[in-house]
């Protein structure tokens, strides 16, 4: 009896501080040691898991891996303000690969059903090998700041599905919903008004998507792009300044890089892989958002020095003081890059969220 006291305690201890953590981040936000215990505990779940990238390509440790970011993810979001659709599929372009790709819709509940919104395009975060739709909290927060249409896109995942599977993915829902005006109407979205966003491997995709619709032609209103990763070999002084950093450290970075591309010759020059390289003259407004402990912080603010250079309308947010992961729970930050967001959409914004002391 004694040992499965002791077996149980922890995992006890694990699952109360994160139901604390969710009270306080959802209900207090002005508690300024919030941000750093919750680093620490979600970095701790990490280095726990922090050596799987030795792993190779064992499935049962990319599914632990898995595992611990949708455990994260479903702690700390609430959907209890918002009208989600789950059960959206988008057919795949022939040549693609097999199946549809499942798209998940979410609404504000005070906005009323047949209202058509501005069509936010959203890529979750993950490195391409873990995350889903429901994933982080940017769009939970977005949807409490404007009345937007979010389509948050389930794609494909490494190792199974390498690069450029998430590339394809992300370009068709756009393809699909940019040249589908009725197609968005029915999920209350206006296919004129598209917003292509993400955070982390998401903001790979995001900008991705951008520079293809500027190829293609199609206009887009704005591009969001949060703590992006966008360089597939980054030698910056935050990556080795950010080593160990807590939740995403250098050796978790290189090893989401080596599942989604197994073969470095596919990466090392192609924009499609590395945004980073990519033409970035006439693309659509932006706004790029770095935090301070993170190993992507110098591409993004590098990133968002070349748009700016090409005459490309571009907001820089460097959340001074953030940790990777954590930039969501930013609130005042978060309230910023919303502002700029509804702005670029001719939208009011309802900034609404206290300020962290």
């Amino acid at each position: 009896r004694g040992t499965k006291k002791q077996r149980k305690f922890p995992l006890f201890t694990v699952l109360f501080s994160f139901l604390w953590l969710w009270v306080f981040y959802i209900w207090e936000p002005r508690i300024p040691f919030a941000d750093n215990l919750f680093c620490l505990i979600i970095g701790t779940f990490y280095k726990i898991y922090g050596e799987l990238h030795t792993a190779g390509n064992n499935p049962d440790h990319i599914d632990s891996f898995r595992f611990l970011a949708n455990l994260a993810n479903n702690i700390t979001f609430s959907s209890r303000h918002m009208v989600i659709n789950h059960d959206i599929f988008i057919p795949r372009p022939e040549g693609l690969g097999t199946g549809s790709i499942n798209v998940v819709t979410m609404r504000p509940k005070v906005v009323p059903k047949d209202e058509v919104l501005p069509l936010v395009l959203w890529f979750h975060g993950g490195g391409m090998v873990v995350g889903k739709a429901i994933d982080g909290m940017i769009p939970m927060n977005m949807l409490h700041h404007m009345n937007v249409t979010i389509v948050s896109v389930n794609y494909r995942l490494a190792p199974e599905h390498p690069f450029p599977a998430a590339y394809h993915d992300a370009l068709s829902v756009m393809k699909y919903f940019a040249t589908n005006p009725e197609a968005a109407r029915i999920i209350g979205a206006d296919a004129s008004s598209i917003v292509v966003a993400g955070e982390s491997a998401g903001g790979n995709l995001a900008a991705g998507t951008a520079q293809a619709a500027r190829d293609l032609g199609i206009p887009i209103k704005f591009q969001a792009l949060f703590i992006p990763m966008l360089r597939y070999e980054s030698d910056t002084p935050s990556y080795v300044e950010n080593a160990n950093c807590p939740i995403l450290s250098a050796k978790t970075t290189r090893w989401f890089w080596d599942k989604y591309v197994p073969d470095p010759t596919q990466c090392r020059n192609s924009s499609k892989c590395q945004p980073f390289l990519g033409d970035v003259n006439d693309l659509a407004p932006a706004l790029v958002y770095t935090a301070s402990c993170d190993p992507f912080r110098d591409e993004g603010f590098q990133y968002a020095q070349r748009l700016k250079r090409a005459n490309v309308s571009t907001e820089y947010i460097a959340a001074h003081g953030s940790h990777f992961g954590v930039t969501m729970f930013e609130q005042h930050h978060l309230s910023d890059a919303f502002q700029i967001i509804g702005d670029a959409l001719g939208i009011k914004v309802n900034v609404f969220a206290q300020t962290r002391v």
